[in-house]
């Protein structure tokens, strides 16, 4: 169900789905050169957005991670936005990121 959803949401936005790790229940997509993990967390009946955005540039591996303070019902629901947020901090932000 959620290798679904995420692959969904990834065609609809022209994401390539890079791969749904069942281990871990994460998933990941490639975005403009940058790995997005989303990585919603448990709040009592809720879901929180976040996740973290990966990219690696000459050998060296950049990471940040993100948490927000956007609710949401299920789990499937806060990876699609967890997903979608890392977009706009991609698009607003870029490298800047990692500073």
């Amino acid at each position: 169900m959620l290798g679904g959803i995420v692959n969904l949401f990834c065609k609809l936005f022209g994401l390539k789905l890079d791969k749904v790790v069942n281990n871990k229940n994460e998933a990941s997509c490639l975005y403009k050169g940058y790995t997005i993990y989303a990585k919603p967390q448990k709040e009592g009946v809720q879901w929180l957005t976040a996740g973290v955005i990966i990219r690696t540039d000459n050998m060296v591996v950049k990471e940040h991670k993100f948490v927000r303070a956007d609710f949401h019902a299920n789990r499937d629901t806060a990876i699609e936005f967890s997903i979608s947020k890392a977009q706009q901090i991609i698009d607003l932000e870029g490298d800047k990121i990692f500073n």
